[in-house]
This record gives structure tokens, sequence and C-alpha cells, in this order.
């Protein structure tokens, strides 16, 4: 029920974001490529949300296990420090975070490889190194990731379901 409520606050805030020239320029193709992404990433959100929502026994629980999941999210998906420019063990747990891909997905879509390199802004040169290929990968590739947490979260929280179940009417 919450899919649809969130696919129209997704083309909400892009067109918000259109709308107040806080996007580069985007035609029409990049655009659905953004708002797909969006989509896949809330949708990858709302599963994890609902395999937590499973995995406890009350609302205590899950406030408690709020933050292991969000915390990691923020740090691991390459905005605060990009992921070329992470440790080892930090790059290996960004493979794990949908964020990174929904993030890397959408850099890709609105150009910013492009951007920065063509851009004309001092910095734009040393972003582009420091992250590296980030933002090159096929934007498909990161639907794909994001379709896995979906599917794997999904799976995940049915698996809880009838373990649950099971141990109920046993």
């Amino acid at each position: 029920m919450l899919l649809p409520l969130l696919a129209l606050v997704d083309l909400a805030l892009l067109g918000v974001l259109r709308g107040m020239n806080r996007l580069p320029p985007v035609g029409g193709g990049d655009f659905a490529a953004l708002y797909t992404t969006l989509l896949l990433s809330s949708t990858a959100a709302l599963a994890l949300g609902l395999l937590c929502s499973a995995a406890v026994s009350d609302a205590a629980q899950a406030t408690l296990m709020l933050p292991m999941l969000c915390f990691p999210q923020v740090l691991f998906v390459g905005a605060i420090l990009p992921v070329p420019a992470m440790a080892d063990g930090g790059r290996w747990l960004s493979y794990a975070m949908s964020n990174r891909w929904a993030f890397e997905g959408l850099g890709h879509s609105a150009g910013v490889e492009r951007l920065w390199r063509d851009g004309g802004s001092p910095l734009g040169p040393p972003l582009l190194q420091t992250y590296g290929d980030s933002f090159s990968r096929p934007v498909w590739i990161d639907w794909l990731v994001l379709g896995g947490f979906v599917l794997l979260a999904l799976v995940a929280t049915w698996a809880v379901l009838v373990r649950r179940e099971a141990r109920r009417a046993s």
C-alpha cells in the first residue's frame, strides 16, 4: 500500500528539485532514469523496513534497530567519503548498502562525471579524481543491484514470517 505513495513522493521530489533548479538540466530519458532509481531505492528501503518489522516483536525493538540500519546507509553510501577513498573494510561494507547503488545511479543519470569534467568549476577535476569510476557504470546495473536488495529483503521477510507462524502453530 505504501509503494504508490512513495512513487508520488519520489516524483514530487524530482519535480521540486527541478523546479528550484537544484538538478542539472537533464532530458526526458535521464529524468526517467532518475525517477526509476529513486523508486527502486524507496522500494528497497520499504522492503528493509518490512523485514525489520517482521523480525522484531514490539515497537521498542524496532526503534532500537533503526540506528543500526540507518547509520551504515549514510556512512557507507559514498556521499560523505567517496567509496574509492574508503579503507578496504568500508569499501566492502558499502557493497551491502542499497543507498550506495542509488547514489551512484543518480549520479550517473544526472551526468555528474560530465558536469565535473566540463562544468568549469575548479572543484570538478579533483572530485572526478576522488570519486574515480563511481558514476561511470551503466545505470541499469545499479537498478539490478537495487532490485536484488528488494528481492532479498522480501524473501527474508517471508522466511521470518513463516518461521514465526510455525512457532505459533506448535
